[in-house]
């Protein structure tokens, strides 16, 4: 009778940290999903909120500065395949003047895993530390499933104009940054 006792109790305890353990860990989306899911609505066509981000040498990155420019927010991961797997192309489309968005990483990780991380792979458009928490700084910006990647697009104007969930392939991300 003991043995059932102490058997069942290990069963619900391990039960019970496998649920913890799960609600911590972020969700990712599968490396080779490209279907575009629909924007939360609750976003479009809103003004992006201020975000001001502390890159790897601690200096500010004001989402504000960029007013004027199409800017394309990446909230990204270390340890997420499929943002890894983006980031050449959204290195691509960045540019640092004229025509074109203004790319921002945005790691939701620890900061020794980004500088690991960059120092192997490193791309040219500004990386800031988010806040990697409940909530996370991607919250903010409508990404309320938890899921990495997740970018937005801002318009000119300062105003939210689309959403993606999940990673890009080269011909979606151009589709997708056109106005």
């Amino acid at each position: 009778m003991l043995r059932i006792v102490l058997v069942s109790l290990l069963a619900i305890a391990a039960g019970v940290m496998g649920f913890l353990l799960a609600r911590g860990m972020p969700s990712t989306v599968p490396a080779k999903a490209t279907a575009m899911v629909a924007a939360p609505p609750q976003v479009i066509g809103r003004a992006a909120p201020a975000l001001v981000l502390r890159d790897l040498n601690g200096h500010g990155i004001d989402l504000s500065a960029l007013a004027g420019r199409s800017v394309v927010l990446n909230f990204w991961a270390s340890w997420c395949g499929p943002c890894i797997e983006e980031m050449p192309l959204l290195n691509a489309i960045h540019r640092d003047a004229g025509a074109g968005p203004f790319v921002i990483g945005v790691a939701l990780d620890e900061e020794s895993a980004v500088r690991r991380f960059l120092a192997l792979h490193p791309v040219r458009y500004p990386i800031g530390i988010g806040v990697n928490g409940v909530p996370d700084t991607s919250v903010a910006f409508g990404n309320d499933r938890d899921v990495l990647p997740y970018s937005v697009l801002i318009d000119a104007g300062g105003v939210i104009r689309k959403t993606r969930f999940g990673s890009f392939t080269a011909s979606d991300l151009q589709d997708w940054i056109q106005p």
